[in-house]
């Protein structure tokens, strides 16, 4: 039975002997309804848009996979991401890390090069958590009460009103990226973080793990110190090469 045929016995069953042969000329009218009050906004849509220019783009989302998938056809949201995960297609859901792992796999990318945004603690927050993801940014529903909003639990990285305010976030790291190799070359210590604890000088060389990368996403609850990891790929060569020179001047 396809869940459209599920639907309609459904409002058969709602409104009763009387008026159940009325049942799938209602359903049409509701599911239109429906879909044209979930349809995205200008604004979401151009931002997704600009996103994918430069990252790629997951979508998580819990329910049945008929349901979930259905949505996903009717506001065409597989043009917006490179992919996406319907837990009911798994034997897990957020916030199991797992769900969250595979998305990554599928993507060709480490969990702490991801960063994620939700509007719920309890599966997105908490699920981008414990799967060690590099960066949760939570958007809170109208409807979240005020000890909530002020002690959240898990505690996320950022807490953004609007979706339309990531772009400003994303645009925090440059600045951080360009004093980070600053400090390199002008041989200054990072705070918290020590370079030999991090570089290898196995036969000759000194090789810089991606490990470097992972510590400047450290610590998850100080924002003054959170790299993204984009901007460090990016420059990764540059990083790179003004390492080896500070530890050619040292």
């Amino acid at each position: 039975m396809s869940i459209d045929d599920w639907r309609i016995l459904l409002w058969a069953k709602a409104l009763g002997e009387e008026y159940e042969e009325f049942a799938e000329e209602i359903y049409g009218k509701w599911k239109k309804l429906r879909y044209r009050n979930m349809i995205m906004s200008e604004e979401t849509v151009s931002l997704l848009r600009t996103l994918r220019k430069q990252y790629q783009l997951g979508l998580v989302t819990n329910g049945p996979s008929n349901s979930q998938w259905e949505k996903i056809k009717e506001l065409e949201l597989e043009q917006y991401f490179d992919c996406i995960a319907v837990s009911g297609d798994f034997t897990y859901e957020k916030p199991d890390p797992k769900i969250f792992q595979t998305i990554c796999a599928s993507l060709g990318v480490q969990p702490f090069e991801c960063l994620i945004v939700g509007d719920k603690l309890d599966t997105d927050i908490a699920g981008g958590c414990a799967a060690d993801l590099g960066i949760t940014v939570w958007i809170p529903l109208d409807d979240v009460e005020a000890e909530v909003l002020s002690h959240p639990n898990p505690q996320p990285d950022f807490i953004i009103k609007d979706i339309s305010e990531l772009l400003r976030l994303l645009g925090r790291p440059k600045k951080k990226m360009k004093e980070l190799e600053e400090r390199v070359l002008s041989n200054q210590k990072f705070e918290h973080h020590h370079l030999d604890q991090i570089v290898d000088q196995g036969q000759g060389q000194i090789q810089v793990h991606l490990k470097f990368n992972y510590l400047l996403l450290r610590p998850r609850h100080n924002q003054q110190q959170l790299y993204l990891r984009h901007q460090l790929v990016q420059n990764y060569q540059r990083l790179n090469k003004a390492i080896l020179k500070y530890f050619k001047l040292k």
